[in-house]
């Protein structure tokens, strides 16, 4: 992981102008991680990913293809909040999971609490 001061992980969120992006981004202004921005519908990973320790990904299924792609390209974690992926989509997620920390849940009714912690596990392998 890139040293980040008194942050435990640089995060980046993708959808960070829906519902749960705003939530997490809230969540991570009171915490002991940092967030190095985010990017919102129609803004391409690629940047954001270069900047971060770990991708937060709740955007749009079509999205995932090239979010996936600036994950994998950094090789940083992502975590994918993302529904309505389709078969094809969670192809490319199992495709990416073989080279990268993936964690892909529909799920977060548990809460951002259980997000950052979640946060915390799979940002710990040392950036390459």
């Amino acid at each position: 992981m890139a040293d980040t001061g008194s942050s435990v992980a640089k995060i980046g969120i993708i959808g960070i102008e829906g519902r749960m992006g705003q939530a997490i981004a809230k969540v991570l202004a009171t915490s002991k991680h940092g967030l190095v921005g985010g990017v919102g519908r129609g803004e391409q990973a690629f940047e954001l990913a270069a900047q971060s320790d770990v991708l937060v990904d709740f955007s749009a299924p079509q999205a995932i293809e090239n979010n996936l792609r600036a994950a994998r390209g950094e090789n940083i974690p992502i975590l994918i909040g993302t529904t309505g992926l389709s078969e094809m989509e969670l192809g490319e997620i199992a495709d990416a999971a073989q080279d990268i920390p993936v964690l892909q849940t529909g799920n977060t009714s548990l809460g951002v609490n259980l997000l950052a912690l979640s946060l915390i596990h799979i940002s710990e392998p040392t950036r390459r």
